[in-house]
């Protein structure tokens, strides 16, 4: 079948040409096994020059024969699926192909399909840094920020996403200086559809945890936000635009989403940003929501938000007060039906993961003295507070019971210093929530020295629970038995060290 694929593709006729392509991506596709793939790949040189030919043949009208591009580009999508084909592509054939795609989208009487399959071989493809160079990067991002001045379309547009997606894993520091795609990004977020908006998020997070610590990115995305039109700064529209969205059910989940996206992309001590307050407003508006999943979203991105403080310390010292207010808030609202258990789930581990970042390993003395005082005794006063001390209008979702075993838990977390465990500063990339086991342990000798901090959060729960001590396999057993072993691993160390001395 190759060598008649061969001939065909080597002959004069169109429609055999057309049929040799066909027979070829049907017969690529329905094998796994690629077979005859050593030959396949003997011919490599052959079909790069088909392909190089077919591209660009115009017909007798003298423009571009969009069946025949359409045919050849369709076999090269597919080449580029497997990469022990595609790896045979030459350096010469690379350049020709990107260059050809740019040349594509800046033209506007190319045919909107020969665009898009021009689009999935710039999404497929995997070329070397040596063929996607800065300038070259700069060309494509620059053309494709512009296609849609002559081409529309949900199609272009979702194809554009994917590529910049592509784009910024394949080449992060070029797409860290050529920065155009930020624009379509942020466009993108707002767009009335929402398969589009959920694509542009997902880029705008790709972004953030691939080239989001790029100085020059987070000053772009400050110059982007600070542009005016008609009095009115982009950022301004922005916020206006995402407070009506967050009014409108059908679109008031995503807003968080884009929230999120903003502010990580700042990547400044966003407390000193000047739309900070209104930017709040936005959140607060999402935690408020009558839609059970705006609710949950506002969640993951106050735990973002986290994150955000994390990354400049002065930041998350200043501002854990604020940060602290809508977990303490949430325990006393008031959630039905189904969504009550999820919300329970949402909200415990969000308060896991301002611990994580909170207490993160070799955090100092003041750090961990600041961050308990700070963030850990005022919601564990509110996790004990039993059922007799909460006020008849504070009924909440979280039952005392609850709120009692999974203060246990979480301290228990915190206290184990005996459990390995991987600590991750990224780890907000995987997933919003975190887990009181994968909580990183605070130092023995802190606990140790400041007994008083320590037993003033325990105490209550030991006298809730102070039966259950009984049972081995309790929250409060485990809670009592790890923080001992604690104390007494920190004093040995001590102990160790006067030995060694004398």
């Amino acid at each position: 079948m190759l060598e008649s694929t061969v001939k065909q593709l080597a002959g004069a006729d169109r429609e055999s040409k057309l049929d040799a392509y066909m027979m070829l991506v049907r017969a690529l596709k329905a094998s796994n096994n690629l077979p005859d793939r050593i030959a396949l790949q003997d011919q490599m040189g052959l079909f790069m020059q088909f392909i190089q030919r077919d591209v660009t043949t115009k017909n007798v009208t003298g423009t571009i024969d969009s069946s025949l591009a359409n045919h050849a580009l369709t076999l090269l999508v597919t080449f580029l699926y497997y990469p022990a084909i595609a790896s045979t592509l030459s350096y010469d054939f690379g350049v020709f192909i990107i260059d050809y795609c740019i040349r594509c989208f800046e033209d506007n009487s190319i045919p909107k399909d020969v665009i898009r399959h021009s689009m999935q071989v710039v999404a497929s493809q995997d070329f070397s840094p040596k063929v996607m160079t800065a300038d070259r990067i700069g060309r494509l991002v620059a053309a494709l920020h512009k296609l849609e001045e002559h081409m529309k379309g949900k199609s272009i547009i979702m194809s554009r996403i994917i590529i910049y997606r592509r784009l910024v894993k394949q080449s992060k520091v070029h797409m860290a200086s050529h920065t155009d795609w930020l624009l379509d990004l942020f466009a993108d977020m707002l767009s009335g559809m929402k398969e589009i908006r959920t694509a542009a998020v997902a880029l705008g997070f790709e972004a953030i945890f691939t080239i989001g610590k790029e100085k020059q990115l987070s000053r772009r995305v400050m110059e982007i936000l600070q542009l005016t039109v008609d009095d009115i700064k982009y950022i301004e529209y922005y916020v206006q635009k995402l407070l009506t969205m967050a009014g409108n059910k059908q679109e008031s989940a995503v807003v968080p989403q884009i929230w999120s996206v903003i502010i990580l992309l700042l990547r400044c001590p966003v407390e000193k940003w000047e739309f900070f307050s209104p930017w709040l407003e936005i959140i607060q508006k999402c935690f408020n929501s009558g839609d059970p999943h705006t609710k949950l979203e506002a969640n993951y991105a106050w735990n973002r938000l986290v994150y955000a403080f994390y990354l400049n310390e002065s930041s998350f010292s200043k501002t854990i007060g604020t940060v602290c207010q809508p977990f303490l808030s949430q325990l006393k609202r008031k959630v039905s039906g189904k969504f009550q258990e999820e919300f329970r789930r949402v909200v415990f581990g969000s308060i896991c993961n301002l611990y994580y970042y909170a207490f993160k390993p070799n955090s100092t003395s003041a750090q961990v003295d600041h961050y308990w005082v700070a963030c850990v005794r005022p919601i564990m006063q509110k996790l004990t507070t039993t059922e007799s001390e909460t006020k008849q209008n504070e009924k909440s979702t979280f039952s005392p019971s609850d709120n009692l075993v999974q203060a246990t838990i979480i301290l228990t977390g915190l206290f184990d210093s005996s459990t390995p465990r991987v600590w991750k500063e990224d780890r907000i990339a995987e997933n919003p929530l975190v887990k009181p086991d994968e909580l990183p342990a605070v130092d023995p000798k802190w606990i140790r020295k400041n007994a008083d901090k320590v037993f003033a959060v325990v105490d209550p729960i030991i006298s809730k629970s102070f039966l259950d001590m009984a049972s081995l396999g309790s929250p409060t057993h485990k809670l009592w038995h790890t923080l001992i072993s604690t104390v007494a691993a920190a004093a040995s160390k001590e102990v160790k060290a006067m030995v060694r001395w004398a």
